[in-house]
Order: C-alpha cells, then structure tokens, then sequence
C-alpha cells in the first residue's frame, strides 16, 4: 500500500471517525475537546509512522510534532469560523471552510511526508 494512501487513512480515522459528530460539534465549542481530538490524531499518526512507514522514531516524533501542531492551528481557526457561520446560518461559507480545513490538513500531511521521506528512504 502506499504511503500515501496509508496516511490519508490514518488522517480520515483521526479526523473523521474516531471525532464522530458529536464530538466534532464539541471540538468547535470547547478547547479541550480540540486538544483531545489533536492527541488521537498525534498517538494514530506517531503508531503509523513507526510501524507502517517504518520511519525512525526521532523523525517521527518531529514529522508527527509538525503535523500535530499544524493541525492544531487549522482546526482552532476553521472551527471558530465554522461556529460562526453555522451560527448566521450560512451554510455554503460552513461547507466552504469544512472542505479547506480537510484540504489543508491533506496537503500539510503529504507535503511534510514527502519533505522527510528522501531522509530515511534514500
């Protein structure tokens, strides 16, 4: 399987399954639960950098630092953005910034892989 595909994986669990709907409504509302979705999403992406991309632990543990951080700031910012728009009931700006916060998750994911992958592949 690719490494891509496997973090994609790993990023749609965090992100999409284990949050489920009602936490996800929470992590907009309270800090806690944000940084209780971000430390699920730092345990799964630090066990797939270690076991399934097979990186060494101190490149993981700074790729998944990097990604948690980020991950962090994107979701305190399009979270309270989505709060307030679902409160204005504008539905299409909710919808809007939920597809960039998933998009700029991904693309930070897959960016800092492959800025770190050629330091323990070749």
């Amino acid at each position: 399987m690719s490494n891509y595909i496997i973090l994609i994986l790993i990023h749609a669990l965090s992100d999409l399954v284990f949050l489920g709907n009602t936490f996800s409504g929470l992590k907009e509302k309270k800090f806690l639960y944000l940084l209780v979705h971000v430390v699920i999403y730092m345990i799964l992406l630090l066990l797939a950098s270690l076991f399934l991309l097979f990186m060494p632990i101190s490149l993981a543990l700074l790729f998944v630092a990097i990604n948690a951080g980020a991950h962090f700031i994107i979701d305190l910012v399009t979270s309270t953005l989505k709060t307030k728009f679902w409160q204005e009931e504008k539905e299409n700006a909710y919808f809007i910034t939920s597809a960039l916060d998933q998009l700029l998750h991904v693309s930070l994911l897959l960016g800092t892989f492959h800025y770190f992958a050629p330091m323990y592949i070749g």
